[in-house]
């Protein structure tokens, strides 16, 4: 086999939803992927989902077995990523080819991977790191619309990813996520200090590659209950009040921690790479774990502009 894509699918108790995402990972008109899942130790029934899809698409749907540890959603992604390219020529996988991110509660558009994979092959450039990911259509648990557009719904900027940017704020959604060979390889392993693997990647992209933001909805982006991370509508009634309360309010200092981590492990990790600007700004996303709130979110909007 000459596959030319790996769809990355890690689980937790998805039983509720993952059969319907699974049929339509099933469902692309481009078939030429395989789907890896990692399970994360789930007890609702999602392994014995798994398998029965499995049992029924075999040349399609690879689990990676004796993985009884919980990792998280990041650190499973991680290990999936990592065990699939450390590994190609075992899932029949071209040795140059391109790794999908999948959550286990969203329904992907039957054109989904082939949208994704010819954005990715016009914009690539030849062995530098590259990343697609595109908007979403959000949805309740039914599938019924929320909104049309997440970017819209939350105001985001998708299309700014300068490095100062990506240390400190996230513009990348993970489920839409596809990432080409040179950026598999520079990425991993990801370190357990990363916030999110798709924040780790988008970092990497952003210091030494490209990013390319598909301005079209590809999926139901599914919310209900059980989300650890959803869609927030983009609150435009601030009042100056409540702005300058938000300044003194140090509930955010444990997320600003988490990201000073992240970038202290990126300049561990890529130091000898890094331009001296791309340095500094490293050092001064550190600082964020300094527990001033007013410094912490003055610095966060300093470094989003640089």
């Amino acid at each position: 086999m000459n596959i030319k894509a790996a769809i990355l699918l890690s689980t937790f108790n998805g039983a509720d939803f993952l059969a319907e995402q699974l049929d339509s990972l099933l469902r692309q008109n481009c078939q030429d992927f395989i789907i890896v899942v990692r399970d994360d130790g789930s007890t609702d029934g999602t392994q014995e989902i798994i398998e029965s899809y499995r049992k029924h698409h075999p040349e399609q749907i690879h689990c990676l077995h004796n993985q009884e540890q919980r990792l998280g959603a990041c650190q499973s992604f991680a290990t999936l990523l990592a065990h699939v390219v450390s590994d190609k020529s075992a899932f029949g996988l071209v040795e140059n080819c391109y790794y999908a991110f999948c959550d286990q509660d969203d329904v992907w558009h039957v054109n989904k991977l082939a949208l994704t994979l010819a954005q990715m092959q016009a914009g690539e450039s030849g062995a530098i790191p590259c990343l697609v990911h595109s908007d979403l259509k959000v949805v309740d648990q039914s599938l019924q619309q929320i909104a049309p557009s997440l970017v819209r719904y939350q105001g985001l900027q998708p299309s700014q990813g300068n490095f100062g940017r990506a240390l400190v704020a996230n513009s990348v959604t993970g489920c839409t996520l596809m990432i080409n060979e040179p950026l598999a390889r520079m990425a991993t392993p990801i370190p357990t200090q990363a916030v999110m693997h798709d924040w780790w990647l988008a970092l990497v992209a952003a210091a030494f590659g490209s990013s390319l933001f598909l301005d079209q909805a590809t999926m139901e982006y599914r919310q209900h209950q059980d989300n650890k991370y959803g869609a927030i509508a983009l609150d435009q009634t601030a009042n100056m009040g409540s702005k300058v309360k938000r300044l003194f309010d140090n509930s955010s200092w444990e997320q600003f921690a988490s990201v000073a981590s992240q970038s202290g492990a990126f300049l561990h990790r890529y130091s000898e790479s890094l331009s001296v600007r791309q340095k500094i700004l490293c050092r001064l996303t550190m600082q964020l774990s300094i527990g001033s709130a007013p410094f912490q979110k003055l610095l966060y909007r300093l470094l989003r502009r640089l």
